[in-house]
């Protein structure tokens, strides 16, 4: 694929929402990164994307008006969709399998961790107990979770900052996918 091609392909298929680069790479069925980091880099440099926190990349508002008139011309709805997220901390999470596992399982309303370990598993197989009561309290450590304690469980729940990280982060699963 030559590079011109690449780029409308990441602009147009790609970018529904700010995304990392290893996504980018599972969605274009891609190995190795040095010519996705050269894509990244010309998009940069032309004012389509920018970075929103460490190796995270979404459309700048030319990028987004490029993006719109390319899907035009393809008779396919324009969609993008950029909540109000902390980015580093949407990094973060995205950056981690049972991260991303266990945010997309856990609510508003409290929870107990082995409930939310069973609803986790349906995703993930191989997500121990540990790494889901890890991950739960680093979730409460940066505040994306509440820990409410009783006297037989720790029920957690999405604070409003965690629950916002959800929402981007489930928006726009559906990725248009156009032959150009």
């Amino acid at each position: 694929m030559d590079r011109g091609r690449r780029r409308e392909k990441v602009l147009v298929e790609v970018m529904t929402k700010p995304r990392m680069p290893f996504e980018v790479q599972d969605i274009l069925h891609e190995n190795g990164s040095s010519k996705l980091s050269a894509t990244f880099k010309e998009l940069r440099e032309r004012g389509l994307v920018q970075q929103k926190a460490k190796g995270l990349y979404g459309l700048t508002g030319r990028g987004q008006r490029l993006r719109k008139k390319l899907l035009h011309e393809k008779g396919v709805p324009y969609r993008y969709v950029e909540c109000r997220v902390d980015w580093k901390a949407y990094a973060w999470v995205i950056v981690g399998i049972q991260r991303r596992v266990l945010i997309k399982v856990i609510e508003r309303h409290p929870q107990i961790a082995a409930e939310l370990l069973r609803l986790a598993r349906k995703i993930h197989g191989r997500l121990s107990r540990t790494d889901t009561y890890r991950v739960l309290n680093e979730f409460a450590a940066k505040r994306l979770a509440e820990a409410e304690r009783d006297e037989r469980h720790v029920r957690y729940s999405l604070t409003r900052r965690g629950n916002a990280i959800k929402k981007q982060l489930l928006a726009s699963w559906l990725v248009f996918f156009i032959f150009i």
